[in-house]
């Protein structure tokens, strides 16, 4: 898809998501570093590991998300479906970014005092996720039906596989 075909301008949406992308990590990062955990037993060098691979992919998603301008326009105003690149695999890999972000605080400062937090962030993406889906369904009907059952919300579809 070119990028005439997307508004490249940020209106109300993308301000507003891009202003909850950084309070969940405002509210997430002093409460983790505040009861994070110092032990070094065999469990916590595997958690360490995990929230390292979960970071990485934080990476990857969001920087192969930003390849393509659906990763930044508000789903009101795309003018066709995004089908290239991640978005061949996954539906919202900007927002699974994200995702990935928060369980990696989880696994990397091993604190259970933030669970709760984690798991309300998830749930605030998900709603947001599925009010994108909404207006995306709404906005192109079949076509995006289609493209959901071949697409994953947040891993690869069809059986999961890496998309690397």
């Amino acid at each position: 898809m070119s990028e005439d075909q997307h508004s490249d301008e940020f209106g109300p949406y993308t301000v507003l998501r891009s202003a909850a992308v950084i309070a969940n990590f405002i509210i997430l990062l002093p409460a983790a570093l505040s009861t994070r955990s110092h032990g070094t037993s065999f469990l916590d060098f595997v958690s360490i590991l995990i929230g390292i691979w979960l970071a990485s992919r934080f990476v990857r998603y969001l920087g192969r998300a930003h390849e393509y301008p659906a990763a930044w326009t508000s789903p009101s105003r795309v003018r066709q479906i995004e089908r290239r690149g991640i978005f061949s695999k996954i539906r919202h890999p900007t927002i699974a970014a994200v995702i990935y972000m928060n369980l990696a605080y989880l696994f990397l400062f091993r604190s259970m005092t933030i669970l709760l937090t984690v798991c309300l962030c998830i749930g605030f993406w998900y709603m947001i996720a599925k009010y994108e889906e909404s207006v995306m369904n709404e906005r192109f009907g079949d076509q995006y039906r289609e493209y959901i059952m071949r697409t994953g919300m947040f891993l690869a579809g069809d059986g999961h596989q890496e998309m690397y």
